[in-house]
Parts: C-alpha cells; structure tokens; sequence
C-alpha cells in the first residue's frame, strides 16, 4: 500500500530526521517526493523536500556528499512541484540548481529528463524542447522499459502524456507521425509500469487513444480500471485526467450536461490541490463556473477525492449511492450513440 508506505516514511522523517543516518534520510525522502509529484501532489512534494534539505545542511553542511546528493533531487522534483502549481519563475530556478550541480551520473540525468518532461506539459510546450529531452534519455545507455530502476520509469509516464497531447493538437499532415509516437509510448509505458502508480497512467493514456480513435466504449472501461487504481493509490492527478477524458466523451457524445459535470469535477481537484495550469486548460476547453460557485458547491454530486478520511451520515451516504448510481448509467449511455442501443445499454 503507497499511502501507508508515505505515511510509514513521513513518520520516520519527523521523529527520526535528526538521528537518521544521512544516507538513509536520503534515500527514504527521495522515495517520498518521488511518489508524492508522480500523484500530483505538488505542494507536498516541495514541503518535504525543503524540509528535509535544511536539516541535512543543518546536520552536515552543503559539502557533505550525500547532502550533495539529495540537492540534486530537491532541484529536479523541486521543478515538479512547482510547475504543477503555476510557479513557473520557481520551477525555472530548480532547473538552474539541477544544472548548477551538474550531475554525470546517468541515472539522475534519467530522473531528470522525465521530470523535465512533466515541467513542459505543465507549460504545453509540446515542440522541439520536449523532443531534445526525449532524444536525451534514450540516448543513455542500459535504460529498458523493464529494467529501469523505479525511480527512472516516470519519464514513461511523462512521455505518454506529451504524446497524447501532441496526438490532440496534431495537424491532419501530423496525425499519422503524432499517433505512431503515442503508440511507441504506450508500449515502453506498459512494459514499465509494474507499479499501480505508473500502471494508472498507462490505463488513462491508453483511454484516451481510445477516445481520439472514436472508440468511446473501450474509452471508457479503461477509465473504470484508471480509476480504481486511482482510488486505491489516492492520486488525484489520476482522477483529474479520468474526468478530464470522460469529459471530452461526453462533450464528443453530443452531452453537454454530463460533460460539464465531469469537466467540474476536474476543475475541483486542479482548485483542491492548487494546479492553475490545469484549471486554465479546463477553462480553454470547457464552460466552466467561477472559482466562488464551485468552491461553494456541495461535493455529494460526486465522489471527489479527499487527502484526509471523513465521515458522512447514512442520508449523506444513501444520497452518494444514488448520485454514483445515476453517474454509472451516464456512463454507460455515453458509450454509444443510438438512442435505441442507449436504452438497451442502460437496461
């Protein structure tokens, strides 16, 4: 289990940070940041990192080697976070401390490259900058889907990602280059992703391939597969990018209704967890309301995912199932266009 690993890792930190052997404060606050920007958690993944680097200089100074070590990996997931959040001068001065360091080791240019992936798709810079970085990690030598450490086969996620992305943007002269590179990253993507955090992103780019394909209904059964894995890992950039797509079937479906709730739900999670890029993006593609409404709006529309456990009452809990009910034959509806096999779908 992800979250009791990070809880288990979180806790050591706070009672043991000062006693810890730096090596292992090291190691255990990369697994940390590493699993906290690969679920879109951005802000913890800066305040944990920061955390962590004031105490190893604390502890033994900026020359020691592995306080060395971890500034390159404050640098690199530092960028993550801060471009998730909108802070692109701050994301532009990790990248600076990251080359200041100059790492030669491959295996952190590797992290590197897939973490400068994610900082391009944050700013929708889809050209020759992340074809260079594409071009660069493949360039490294020993690196295979499989094979790869855990911490390298981000860059798989990333890169799908910006390939799906370059598949919707994609001019009709573009499209047939555009979706061989997507179905490249898909497969590096699913040989590399043993791990349900990256497994959740191979199921959701695979939906939307799916989806640009015209084929809603294979769409959307793997969306149901992304999310319940994204359930489980409680990563909400996993449930951003499941609405985000049911959106887009829906909108394609001919339902503005269904996708403007979905849309919503996806503009809610980029407000909880402070992704202004996201929210941007939404807003370019959807009618969405103002930060005010939905703020104030009751989430018992839908199942919104939330950092901390709460407790609702039987009427509350009643009310959910019947909403999640409704949901589900919307789903199943949107799969298909016919008003007739509509209506046998939803039987």
């Amino acid at each position: 289990d992800e979250q009791a690993g990070e809880a288990r890792i979180a806790q050591t930190i706070e009672n043991f940070g000062q006693t810890l052997l730096i090596e292992d404060l090291v190691n255990i606050t990369g697994c940390l940041i590493w699993g906290l920007s690969l679920r879109g958690f951005g802000n913890e993944c800066l305040q944990w990192s920061s955390r962590v680097k004031g105490l190893l200089e604390a502890r033994s100074g900026s020359s020691d080697r592995k306080s060395q070590l971890f500034s390159v990996w404050h640098a690199t997931f530092g960028m993550v976070g801060a471009s998730l959040l909108g802070r692109r001068t701050e994301a532009l001065e990790f990248l600076r401390q990251f080359e200041a360091e100059k790492p030669e080791a491959p295996y952190h240019r590797a992290i590197h490259y897939g973490n400068l992936l994610a900082f391009y798709l944050e700013q929708e810079e889809l050209g020759t900058p992340v074809e260079e970085a594409i071009q660069a990690f493949h360039n490294l030598k020993g690196l295979e889907p499989v094979l790869a450490p855990n911490y390298v086969k981000q860059f798989y996620v990333y890169q799908a990602y910006v390939r799906l992305a370059q598949l919707e943007k994609a001019e009709a002269s573009y499209k047939k280059v555009a979706r061989a590179n997507l179905v490249r990253a898909l497969r590096e993507l699913g040989m590399a992703s043993l791990l349900p955090n990256a497994r959740v992103h191979y199921h959701c780019v695979s939906a939307g391939k799916a989806r640009l394909e015209g084929r809603t209904g294979s769409a959307l059964r793997k969306l149901a597969r992304a999310e319940r894995l994204a359930h489980y890992l409680n990563a909400p950039i996993a449930h951003f990018e499941i609405a985000r797509q049911r959106a887009l079937i829906f909108k394609q479906a001919g339902n503005p209704s269904a996708a403007k709730g979905e849309a919503t739900h996806a503009y809610q999670l980029a407000i909880q967890h402070g992704w202004e890029p996201r929210q941007r993006k939404l807003k370019a593609e959807f009618t969405i309301e103002s930060n005010d409404a939905l703020i104030g709006r009751s989430h018992a529309s839908r199942s919104v995912l939330n950092t901390q456990s709460v407790s609702v009452s039987i009427k509350e809990a009643t009310l959910q199932k019947q909403l999640d009910a409704l949901l589900k034959l919307g789903v199943a509806s949107a799969s298909v266009i016919d008003p007739q096999r509509q209506s046998q779908v939803v039987l």
